[in-house]
């Protein structure tokens, strides 16, 4: 009983540690929390995923599946498309390849026509490359 309270004193320095565990505890709640926010609003916002499908020799297909699991068909992509990217804002654009010549197409969201969006001319070096 005859114990003063110094900053030495023991049950001061735990009860202090005691203290700032809570705090780091609480606080890496807090940024759990938020986390699991930020994932379910990226979630939400990028709900549909596109898919290409199709076997050799024949024209691929386009389709979108939304979270309850129904399949949209979209148009197929255009005649020489060699790959294509899915965009932030829910439009798909198709590269396609001919020599030297790169041949962009995009599809809007809401759309169902390819559009010829971008051409160029890539110079390509033939032959050896010393």
């Amino acid at each position: 009983m005859g114990r003063s309270l110094e900053s030495g004193n023991s049950v001061i320095v735990s009860a202090f540690h005691t203290a700032l565990i809570h705090q780091f505890l609480f606080l890496l709640l807090i940024a759990v929390v938020l986390a699991i926010g930020f994932n379910v609003v990226r979630t939400i916002q990028y709900r549909r995923l596109q898919v290409l499908f199709g076997s050799p020799g024949r024209t691929p297909t386009l389709a979108v599946i939304s979270p309850g699991g129904s399949w949209t068909r979209r148009p197929a992509p255009p005649s020489g498309a060699v790959t294509l990217a899915p965009m932030s804002d829910g439009s798909v654009d198709a590269f396609g390849v001919n020599g030297s010549a790169l041949r962009v197409y995009t599809l809007p969201q809401r759309s169902n026509t390819w559009v010829r969006s971008q051409l160029m001319a890539v110079p390509i070096a033939y032959g050896p490359s010393s």
